[in-house]
């Protein structure tokens, strides 16, 4: 478990993150907060560990703990598999999109 501090406006916010700490993002405006940590446990992954990747909007304090909740589209299509894995968050300027690196059934998207 590891702790995620972040300060906005003079309050510090400090939120429980599952597994080892590996990216952080924050996006241009500094509301955006992404993080990207190692685990392992899960079932479908036997090389030993996976990643989570969590979102924290910093106005609102939402704390999503893992955005593999949210629908992909790709390609214009909703995307769904056991396996998929998320990591590598960007934000886009309006601070309600994002861009992740996404893998599944051993290919990257």
């Amino acid at each position: 478990m590891a702790e995620l501090k972040v300060t906005t406006n003079g309050q510090a916010q400090t939120h429980q993150i599952p597994g080892i700490p590996s990216r952080l993002q924050v996006s241009r405006s500094g509301r955006m907060v992404s993080w990207t940590v190692f685990v392992s446990g899960d079932s479908y992954n036997t090389a030993g560990f996976s990643t989570r990747t969590g979102i924290l909007d910093t106005t609102t304090n939402e704390v999503r703990k893992s955005v593999e909740d949210i629908p992909l589209t790709i390609n214009g299509s909703r995307y769904y598999a056991p396996d998929l894995n998320f990591w590598g968050v960007t934000f886009a300027s309006d601070d309600t999109t994002f861009y992740a690196t996404a893998a599944s059934q051993n290919k990257r998207t």
